[in-house]
């Protein structure tokens, strides 16, 4: 199939607080009957994982469960999942102590037990495969940006603060763009901006935590660059343009 460009994984970030809905509905069933599947996998495939071979039973049943519910979807359903399943595996079963590395590991060896159950499995390994660790951590940054802005928007606290959410936001907002100026990241920078509208948008609310900085500044450095190089440009275009009439006049008498 087709390798997945860094900005479907990016542009899909926004969508997990749906999917952490679509996550519980699919993970209520019986689980029992892709036990038995699971810990065979486990066992025979996990070695670095084998001292917390137990622990890891509930979460590939709770995988296969979803993977289950996510074939049933239409393909960019099934992109968006994948993505949101990757992420899950990484902070809410590892616990953000493996490496990335570990996680497509973790990823893999679930889908051969769901692989036991359905036929599609290697789409779902191949939609995942090419996560880089540093596309992974722009995925971080932008679900820590969308779960601060998701909690303010829906007034719920950042330890007992509404506000925090929002200087959580301002903080790693300005973090990130500044990484952008120094390497160019285009498509992680797109997302940014669109975040960025989001935001700005929603700020334009009054009593909004008046403390918290209300416009996020563009994160593509070409639009600060266009507006300092432009009135350069065309005082040197009208500069030409009177040079060049001036011959032309000359030239003429």
């Amino acid at each position: 199939m087709e390798q997945l460009k860094p900005d479907v994984y990016y542009k899909y970030v926004k969508c997990f607080p749906e999917y952490d809905s679509y996550f519980k509905e699919a993970t209520t069933k019986d689980k029992g009957s892709f036990e038995e599947n699971c810990r065979s996998h486990i066992t025979n495939d996990l070695t670095p994982f084998t001292h917390n071979s137990d622990n890891l039973i509930e979460p590939c049943v709770n995988f296969v469960q979803f993977l289950t519910r996510l074939s049933e979807k239409p393909s960019n359903d099934k992109v968006h999942g994948c993505i949101y399943l990757y992420y899950w595996l990484y902070h809410g079963v590892l616990n953000k102590k493996e490496s990335t590395n570990n996680t497509f590991t973790l990823f893999e060896t679930f889908a051969k037990a769901y692989k036991e159950h359905k036929e599609d499995a290697q789409i779902y390994v191949d939609y995942v495969k090419n996560i880089t660790n540093d596309v992974f951590l722009n995925i971080q940054t932008l679900v820590v940006l969308y779960q601060n802005f998701e909690n303010f928007k829906n007034n719920q606290s950042c330890d007992n603060n509404k506000c925090k959410c929002a200087h959580n936001i301002v903080d790693l907002y300005t973090k990130s763009i500044n990484y952008c100026r120094k390497d160019v990241n285009t498509v992680f920078c797109n997302e940014l901006d669109n975040f960025r509208n989001m935001y700005n948008k929603h700020m334009e609310k009054q009593n909004e935590c008046d403390e918290v900085q209300k416009i996020l500044p563009s994160a593509r450095i070409t639009d600060n660059t266009l507006i300092i190089i432009t009135p350069f440009v065309i005082a040197f275009v009208l500069s030409c343009g009177l040079f060049i009439s001036y011959k032309v006049n000359k030239n003429s008498i």
